[in-house]
């Protein structure tokens, strides 16, 4: 959003980060249900709007195909079982086992409906994916079809611009499409946050403290879990902090910070599903222990002085980034150099090279 809109990062992470924890510790599980509704209207429209508009600017679906096959970023039935290769269908492990879902399917009324709920949330979830994977194949069809590829020119500097820029440019011209944007980046923070913010509210209140208070009251537990998630809130501010200083693409950051902590999660759920002889204290100490382990690799590789480079596919050209809408005049009647000149704050598209 700071590649749209100007405004510093660290105004939308706390405000975004206050409200999602002002309506989580009012509202609950409920107001996190319904808000991920509201929102995931709005995310799938917006995605949709710029699927459509990217695609009739391109030439078509086939064409958007077409381009992304030529440069390899079409590899589909990749199944390669390899655990150190990138972007394969291991991911897919790691669905089943997340605390927000598990939370989400402990709170309907019976296993009958978990059951229900689960089978018609996984179709929704590949396709959710799907469409934003597509996001990304649109993008790079239409930047390459223009000859001017956002980030080989510099114009962004980072790669989680790409769908900000895209959008400003392909909306162009059109009013109030910028703010329904904001709308949907803004709606999907919220989701992510307030979601997890419930399930840790939800796992501090009922895995540490009605065990150890058994005589404590639901209302005295309510409070305790709003507070929890303000604190947990506070936390979120702080990781976002140091997420701040990583470099790379943000889908990245996020699996590899969550894939340093759900290794241990993961851990638990199958042990307690296969072993029975198995104690708190052990549960405990295993899970903190594979937690630090897993950040000390995170912090490692993002932090150290010699980290590897992922590999990356090459970017598009170039070679049209620099087209200027000329005025034929005398040279006689110019009053500025022939040799336009831009600055950090120019638009590469809209400029011209003399002034009368």
């Amino acid at each position: 959003m700071e590649g749209v809109t100007g405004v510093s990062a660290w105004i939308y992470v706390v405000v975004l980060t206050s409200i999602a924890v002002v309506y989580t510790s009012l509202g609950g599980i409920k107001a996190v249900v319904v808000t991920d509704v509201v929102q995931g209207v709005i995310m799938i429209g917006m995605i949709f709007a710029i699927l459509i508009c990217g695609c009739i600017r391109v030439g078509g679906v086939s064409e958007v195909i077409e381009i992304n096959r030529q440069t390899g970023r079409l590899q589909i039935f990749d199944f390669d079982p390899n655990p150190y290769k990138r972007h394969t269908f291991w991911i897919c492990a790691g669905i089943s086992l997340s605390p927000p879902i598990v939370q989400r399917l402990n709170s309907t009324r019976s296993i009958g409906d978990a059951k229900k709920v689960a089978a018609m949330s996984i179709p929704c979830f590949v396709i959710l994916q799907i469409l934003v994977m597509c996001e990304g194949l649109v993008a790079y069809a239409y930047f390459l079809q223009k000859g001017c590829d956002p980030i080989a020119s510099q114009q962004i500097s980072n790669p989680n611009q790409i769908i900000p820029y895209l959008v400003t440019d392909l909306f162009a011209g059109v009013p109030g499409i910028t703010g329904l944007f904001l709308a949907a980046l803004c709606s999907a923070s919220l989701s992510t946050i307030s979601s997890l913010l419930s399930s840790i509210s939800a796992v501090t209140s009922e895995d540490f403290i009605r065990p150890r208070f058994k005589k404590a009251s639901e209302q005295s537990l309510t409070q305790f879990s709003k507070v929890s998630v303000v604190l947990a809130g506070v936390v979120c501010i702080c990781i976002a902090i140091m997420i701040s200083q990583v470099q790379g693409p943000m889908g990245q950051i996020a699996d590899s910070i969550l894939g340093a902590v759900s290794g241990p999660v993961a851990a638990v759920f199958l042990l307690l599903i296969f072993v029975r002889c198995t104690t708190r204290k052990g549960l405990y100490s295993s899970v903190a222990f594979g937690a630090c382990f897993g950040i000390w690799l995170f912090l490692g590789y993002n932090f150290s002085s010699g980290r590897l480079q992922s590999p990356t596919l090459p970017l598009g050209s170039t070679e049209k980034c620099f087209l200027y809408h000329n005025t034929l005049l005398p040279l006689d009647n110019c009053t500025a150099s022939p040799h336009a000149v831009l600055s950090e704050n120019d638009s590469m598209y809209d400029h011209t090279l003399f002034d009368e």
